[in-house]
């Protein structure tokens, strides 16, 4: 489902490493929504790649309207996703992966449910993680559930709608903790944010493994994570 609207979006995407796709999905973005909307701004935050893809972004960057920001070295996943996002301005803030594994449509599905809620996430379906990311996962949720009584069908998803007044209250409140997304539905869920799960199209990845978290660092992530939201529990505090 593709229309028009006339809300301001911000679209932010962060990347490294992503050679092989990233032409793909800057396009992708620009074609199937960027042209659609009267109102948006197209944030690339790239984080210290080393493979070309800054090549390939500075010369999408002469023909395609974007604000590329460019890190000499790299931050990490999390901090780049946070920083990234701090840069939107608009009114509802779209935040995607940058690896190819979504089909961006999906954008105009999720639009229509932001005025009703202040998170909307994709989740994705069907799920074509490796077994040993589906296992973190329900790892979590298993987790979170018994901590929090809350389910969430992918809470981790690198695919959601924001609106900006929300974001900005979460960023104020998040942590260094490696999976940021799960780290933002928590909070915003003990926060009573209105929060919806839409279905969305999931590829599986074409090429290496994933470039946010990497496979040797789950086990850390994950104990980090866990650790991280007892205190939240125990102690009744966000810091």
């Amino acid at each position: 489902m593709k229309i028009s609207t006339d809300k301001a979006v911000s679209i932010v995407i962060p990347v490294h490493n992503e050679c092989e796709v990233i032409e793909k999905v800057v396009r992708s973005i620009h074609e199937e929504i960027c042209v659609n909307l009267k109102d948006y701004e197209f944030i690339i935050a790239e984080d210290g790649s080393t493979d070309g893809t800054t090549d390939i972004l500075r010369r999408l960057e002469k023909e395609i309207p974007m604000k590329l920001v460019h890190s000499d070295e790299r931050k990490g996943y999390a901090k780049g996703v946070r920083d990234a996002l701090r840069l939107a301005s608009k009114d509802i803030v779209f935040f995607l992966d940058s690896d190819g594994q979504h089909k961006v449509t999906d954008f105009w599905k999720m639009l229509t449910f932001i005025d009703d809620f202040d998170i909307v996430s994709g989740y994705k379906c069907p799920r074509t993680d490796p077994p040993y990311r589906l296992l973190i996962s329900r790892i979590m949720n298993t987790f979170i559930f018994f901590m929090y009584g809350c389910f969430f069908r992918d809470i981790n998803s690198g695919f959601k709608l924001f609106r900006r007044e929300a974001l900005v209250s979460l960023l104020k409140i998040s942590n260094d903790l490696d999976f940021v997304s799960t780290e933002f539905l928590i909070k915003a869920y003990l926060l009573k944010m209105k929060i919806a799960e839409v279905p969305v199209i999931h590829y599986e990845r074409q090429f290496g493994e994933s470039r946010g978290l990497p496979a040797s660092r789950l086990p850390y992530a994950t104990i980090r994570l866990l650790i991280g939201f007892f205190k939240i529990k125990i102690f009744n505090t966000f810091i």
